[in-house]
């Protein structure tokens, strides 16, 4: 009597569900890291854009008097304390000059209050009611003579 072999028996069946669903839960780990390193990439860019921003508030720019026609680097401040003159300067130009000048990558709004909590000057778009991510930088400056809080969030949607 001659013995006939089988071509798919049951351990390879179970042996194969087996190795596909390993290989789908490997994939799907794998994509989860991936989408976690992006989104760390992504808060880390905007953390730097941000303090990109208040270090604009707290130098200069070229020229050192810059007016809005003039301006080829842009900053807010004249001798270690910000420049009034240049606030008014900034809000006449506009929030899509500055973007281009700073090389801005997400929305950004610029708030200058006393330290007890008066807000003296807000530039840019306000904050979106539903960010998707959003930074927030607080700084200290000097705005006639008395020291103020610089406050920069950075968003995307």
């Amino acid at each position: 009597m001659a013995l006939k072999a089988q071509a798919i028996t049951y351990d390879f069946f179970v042996a194969s569900v087996i190795f596909l669903v390993l290989i789908i839960y490997l994939f799907i780990q794998w994509y989860r890291i991936e989408v976690g390193m992006y989104e760390d990439v992504i808060k880390k860019k905007m953390f730097s854009e941000a303090f990109k921003v208040s270090e604009i508030v707290l130098r200069e720019g070229l020229p050192k008097y810059w007016e809005p026609q003039t301006v080829r680097e842009i900053g807010l401040s004249n001798n270690n304390q910000i420049n009034k003159t240049k606030l008014n300067y900034l809000t006449s130009m506009g929030y899509s000059k500055f973007e281009a000048l700073a090389n801005l990558k997400f929305f950004t709004n610029i708030s200058i209050e006393k330290l007890g909590g008066e807000k003296i000057f807000e530039f840019g778009p306000p904050v979106s009611l539903i960010p998707k991510e959003l930074i927030k930088v607080e700084r200290v400056g000097i705005l006639k003579g008395k020291p103020v809080k610089i406050i920069v969030y950075t968003w995307r949607v």
